[in-house]
């Protein structure tokens, strides 16, 4: 959700006289234009994604240390000109109204007409050096005759640049939420009660010379669930440390060298761990518009009961922007992630999300949103992980329509197709949800 509410924000920037854009120019030279490295790419990526499309199962994530903010509600419109706000933030008041046809995600379908309301302000402020950007939001959802969820986000992020070679950066992002997560390593894929996370991030980029660079980063993940019975082997915190380092091998590749520490404490449940990501790839821009980047390497992962395994790890991701205000972006993930069950102790998973935008005109919009992932999970040698091993595929399908009334007025109509196969001790189920609603932003 941050994602598009973000694109949103963006589109809307509340800016001061004194304002100037944050650019500093690389101190190599700039990347050229490469149309014929596009077109090639471009053949290369729509024979690789028709088959996932075809088959229904894409998907997406990025790595087990990276955090995302869910789509818990619906996000700010993207289409239609600028809105000019009387306030120092952005605000949108959106209602809506659909039918879910599983909404406890258990075995057997129970359907129910669910209505929400939404709050959502954003801001973006660019000014010399340092650019902040914040979005938060709070939904109430009735769900007739099963429950009352209250679902709410906060995202901040800020950059700064010390000098032309040294930027600083950092985020937090803070939900809570009722509703599982399939984009992010978390908790189980079904509801299980209300939980909170905070995904945070701090990081210093420096330029050494014209060609090298380095990325040093810290990143923090707290996990809490309200449900005593989940938080026993679900609750834990999470610490990265990472060091980058980015070689402009000419102006369009960039070479890449990626040393991560993740120390995993769960707060009660036996399965704290120590991994070490080794990583190398290349970073291309193809275009202006498209890039795209590929990172290989393996894990070593150590359990303080004394368990190590080595496994390989991979990540890529495309980022392209189309005319008409559309955009492409593509992630695919292989590595060890956190077992969403209690019976196991370590997880395999390997996934995949693809999300287009495409601006049918400029006032109606469309967004498709496809995640897919394939856990293999295998138990342990102490009594609390031991358990059979299993294989789980989950994939959740996401279609949005909005159409932009005027300046201030957005319509949507959504439908989201969700659908877990387990063989382990989780329950597999299929869920439909349909809605329509209105936005009103100022």
């Amino acid at each position: 959700m941050a994602d598009s509410i973000r694109t949103r924000a963006n589109c809307h920037r509340l800016r001061g006289p004194t304002d100037q854009p944050n650019v500093a120019p690389p101190l190599g030279v700039q990347p050229r234009r490469g149309i014929r490295g596009e077109m090639l790419f471009l053949s290369f990526l729509l024979l690789v994604s028709s088959p996932l499309t075809r088959a229904a199962e894409p998907v997406g994530e990025i790595s087990p240390q990276e955090g995302a903010v869910a789509e818990d509600f619906a996000p700010l419109p993207e289409t239609g000109g600028e809105v000019q706000s009387l306030f120092p933030v952005l605000i949108a008041i959106g209602t809506h109204f659909g039918y879910d046809s599983n909404p406890r995600t258990g075995g057997t379908d129970q359907g129910a007409w669910f209505s929400s309301q939404e709050l959502t302000l954003s801001y973006n402020r660019l000014r010399g050096p340092t650019e902040i950007e914040s979005v938060a939001g709070v939904e109430a959802a009735e769900r007739f005759g099963v429950n009352t969820t209250v679902n709410a986000f906060l995202n901040l992020s800020a950059t700064h640049a010390v000098s032309p070679r040294l930027t600083l950066a950092g985020t937090i992002d803070f939900a809570y939420r009722s509703e599982p997560h399939f984009t992010t390593n978390l908790g189980p894929d079904q509801r299980r009660g209300n939980y909170y996370t905070s995904t945070d991030r701090v990081s210093a980029t420096y330029q050494w010379t014209e060609r090298l660079a380095s990325v040093t980063s810290f990143n923090f993940r707290l996990l809490r669930y309200e449900d005593s019975s989940v938080a026993l082997f679900t609750d834990r915190e999470e610490y990265t440390f990472g060091e980058e380092f980015r070689f402009d091998l000419d102006s369009q590749t960039v070479l890449l060298a990626n040393y991560r520490f993740l120390l995993v404490n769960y707060d009660t449940f036996p399965r704290d761990s120590t991994t070490h990501f080794l990583l190398a790839g290349v970073e291309e821009t193809f275009s202006p518009r498209l890039k795209a980047q590929v990172l290989a390497g393996a894990s070593f992962r150590s359990f303080e009961q004394g368990e190590n395994s080595i496994n390989p790890s991979f990540e890529s991701s495309v980022e392209y922007e189309l005319p008409r205000n559309s955009s492409l972006s593509w992630l695919v993930n292989y590595s060890v992630a956190e077992p969403s069950v209690q019976q196991a102790q370590n997880r395999t998973t390997f996934r995949t999300g693809l999300q287009f935008r495409y601006g049918i005109t400029p006032r109606l919009s469309s967004t498709l949103g496809v995640s897919y992932h394939h856990d293999d999970t295998t138990g342990g040698t102490t009594a609390a992980t031991a358990g059979p091993a299993f294989t789980r595929n989950a994939y959740d399908f996401t279609l949005t329509s909005r159409y932009q009334f005027s300046r201030h007025w957005d319509f949507d109509v959504s439908y989201q197709r969700t659908e877990v196969n387990s063989g382990g001790p989780d329950q597999s189920y299929s869920r439909n949800r349909y809605s329509v609603g209105a936005t009103f932003t100022f």
